[in-house]
């Protein structure tokens, strides 16, 4: 509950936001990791399991979410994914990540927001400098990759740094600073709002239209249902 911009919260309270909290910061260190690497037997394992829809639906869905596109989704990644050996997915994710996600590879879709925001559709724009901005002053450092750093309007990027958020508000739940915790809220869905929910609906939808792999159109449609049901989420939860 929130009076006069001062979250309270009971331990039940407490515990259910820490919990939420860390299981929305492992989806988005996940998204990261799909759209800025081939992903290993490690984490097909995990998107291929029995588990995770039932995971997944756990923290991010209300009784009156619309889940007509995250159920689209998880269909497709099943239906890619079913009978098909870790090893056999791996070299042909290998092939479909280096299509999509390269850049250069794929003429038509980069996962930049300047590439959908700026009127020439080229990275280094407007929205990367914004992005930029809002990631240094926000007090978080991402944490550098050599040739392999990204910039800060890539999608992958700007999960990794919902990722931290997630992180900071679950270990300030654990020390009952609240004020924290609900200052990172108000933070993470101003950063959604600002420069994600801005673009990536369009990029999600170009990856369904031109991949070549289930996989990569159902985690399309998971991306794009996941950051519009924890956008609103978190305007519930920093406005109740």
């Amino acid at each position: 509950m929130i009076n006069d911009s001062v979250l309270v919260l009971n331990q039940e309270e407490a515990t259910a936001a820490k919990e939420w909290c860390t299981d929305r910061a492992a989806f988005y260190a996940a998204l990261a990791e799909v759209y800025s690497h081939p992903l290993s037997e490690k984490w097909l394992r995990w998107f291929t399991s029995a588990d995770f829809p039932v995971y997944l639906k756990s923290f991010i869905c209300s009784q009156d979410s619309d889940t007509s596109l995250l159920d689209q989704g998880l269909d497709e990644l099943q239906q890619s994914t079913e009978g098909k050996s870790l090893e056999q997915l791996v070299r042909e994710l290998q092939a479909e990540h280096s299509f999509l996600l390269i850049r250069g590879a794929c003429q038509t879709v980069h996962p930049y927001a300047s590439v959908y925001l700026s009127e020439w559709k080229r990275v280094m724009g407007d929205a990367w400098e914004k992005a930029r901005i809002f990631i240094n002053e926000s007090g978080f450092s991402l944490p550098e990759e050599g040739e392999n750093k990204y910039m800060e309007d890539h999608l992958s990027v700007e999960c990794e740094f919902m990722q931290l958020l997630c992180r900071a508000a679950a270990k300030a739940t654990r020390r009952k600073k609240h004020d924290q915790l609900l200052a990172s809220l108000k933070l993470q869905e101003t950063f959604l709002r600002e420069h994600m929910l801005t673009w990536v609906s369009k990029y999600c939808a170009d990856v369904v239209r031109v991949s070549n792999h289930g996989f990569y159109r159902g985690m399309a449609k998971i991306t794009e249902a996941f950051l519009v049901l924890d956008a609103a989420s978190l305007k519930q939860f920093c406005e109740e």
